[in-house]
């Protein structure tokens, strides 16, 4: 229930009037009007059909959603934070096995749920991926922790789905690889790591399987793009040092909400890191482990490193910094009693409950958000009362774009907004030049052709030959 209260605490302005959809989201919902159901049955539905961005399973989530709510995005944003919700409510689970503390458990999924700064799946459309692959790899893990008949099977299905949903899960089976070793293995007795490993392999075996099958698919796909001399932008990886130590500051100034800066965090994160293996504390290895596997395809793309990347990593951290603060209450309650253990659990929680309160009338985060969904809601309000009609391979130039915000409503590429508001998939948008040059080119086009100008997120009609 804290769980559940604090999210719907931290994210409650996810259900402001002013929220709206912007940026990659016209891109899903383009795809979702002009994309007939039929396209689904597609064997590349199954099979991995790219490199990057093959995601049947956002594309379904984005379908299903449009035909039930069309633009109203309030849906989108309750069923967007259900989704982060119930990560959160498996993250409490799955800590519950890791830690065997119902109470850390609740504290890791608190921190999880409440992690603002990476947690944008909880309300932006286009990042749905990330909390279904997310979803999907809590599933994964918590089936891989049951013992019931059909377990494996879902273990296996549940990855997949996860692939499915997002690429950067691929390597997620070699989680569940480590904590079937770490699991076995008893140091100093250095004999066993053989049968350990030799018995995680076993365990894992399945998925790991699926994970192979999976990886020559990407595999193929990256040595053809590679080959051919395709320009990966922004997602070209690099495979170096420098790169990844660079991401781990990056992601880990986002988890800790950018109260540590990028040269602070690595010495407390490696410094957990080396506790938990000094004294071998199986939760803080895994937590260190978990944060590499869950970030390792995005810690190389030193081009791109946005804060939700850092969104299934953030359970991790949480879960290193949990254990070292069990491990402390567990010496001092045996030292002072059980009265200590009740008040250090008692500051922990209050503590961590302030700090959310704190956090949230702070306005981090919320309050630039709801600026640029306020601009982008004033845009498209205006938009539609300006233009209530558009006709097919319409030539749309709109001026006064070089002064709005990155973020404004015709940022995605070929003003796609446009092609969803008016349900017409050939529409030519052009945006960039001088009022002048821009003006030139309307004249100069054929119809039908519009002219729009737009002042501080509003939009007005100059001219038009519909």
């Amino acid at each position: 229930m804290l769980v559940i209260i604090s999210a719907l605490f931290m994210f409650q302005w996810v259900f402001s009037p002013e929220m709206t959809f912007f940026m990659d989201d016209w891109h899903w919902l383009h795809r979702s009007l002009f994309t007939p159901w039929s396209s689904y049955l597609s064997i590349w539905t199954i099979l991995p059909a790219a490199l990057y961005a093959d995601r049947p399973v956002e594309a379904l989530i984005f379908k299903l959603l449009y035909e039930l709510f069309g633009l109203n995005y309030s849906s989108y944003g309750a069923i967007l934070l259900s989704i982060h919700i119930a990560n959160g409510i498996l993250v409490y689970f799955l800590m519950v096995r890791i830690l065997a503390s119902r109470f850390y458990a609740v504290l890791v999924a608190m921190f999880f749920t409440v992690s603002v700064i990476v947690a944008c799946p909880a309300w932006w459309a286009a990042t749905v991926s990330d909390s279904a692959a997310l979803l999907f790899c809590l599933a994964s893990f918590l089936s891989f922790l049951g013992k019931r008949r059909g377990a494996t099977v879902l273990t296996v299905i549940f990855y997949y789905l996860s692939t499915r949903a997002k690429e950067s899960t691929l390597p997620f089976p070699f989680l569940l690889l480590a904590y079937s070793f770490l699991t076995t293995f008893a140091p100093p007795r250095l004999e066993t790591a053989s049968k350990a490993l030799a018995r995680a392999i076993r365990s894992t075996f399945p998925v790991l399987f699926m994970f192979f099958i999976l990886f020559s698919f990407s595999m193929y796909y990256f040595t053809v793009a590679k080959l051919a001399a395709a320009n990966f932008g922004p997602y070209l990886p690099k495979f170096n040092f420098l790169t990844m130590v660079d991401g781990t500051k990056i992601y880990l100034s986002y988890i800790a909400f950018q109260f540590l800066s990028q040269s602070q965090v690595l010495v407390p994160f490696f410094l957990l890191a080396l506790w938990g293996f000094l004294t071998w504390n199986r939760a803080a290895i895994i937590g260190f482990l978990g944060f590499f596997v869950v970030l390792a395809p995005v810690l190389v793309l030193a081009s791109q490193r946005v804060p939700y990347y850092a969104y299934p990593g953030s359970i991790f951290v949480a879960l290193m910094a949990a254990a070292a603060i069990q491990s402390i209450n567990v010496k001092l309650a045996k030292k002072l009693g059980e009265r200590a253990d009740i008040a250090l659990k008692t500051s922990l929680l209050v503590g961590l409950m302030f700090f959310i309160n704190n956090f949230y009338r702070s306005g981090m985060i919320r309050e630039t958000t709801l600026a640029t969904m306020r601009h982008n809601s004033k845009t498209l309000k205006s938009l539609q009362a300006t233009l209530t009609h558009v006709e097919n391979n319409s030539k749309i130039i709109i001026t006064g774009l070089n002064s709005a915000p990155l973020t404004h409503l015709f940022a995605s590429a070929g003003c796609t907004a446009l092609t969803v508001i008016y349900k017409i998939e050939n529409i030519d948008c052009q945006t960039g030049g001088t009022s002048e040059e821009l003006q030139a080119i309307y004249e100069k086009a054929e119809p039908p052709k519009i002219l729009l100008n737009y002042l501080d997120g509003g939009v007005s009609l100059v001219a038009s030959s519909q």
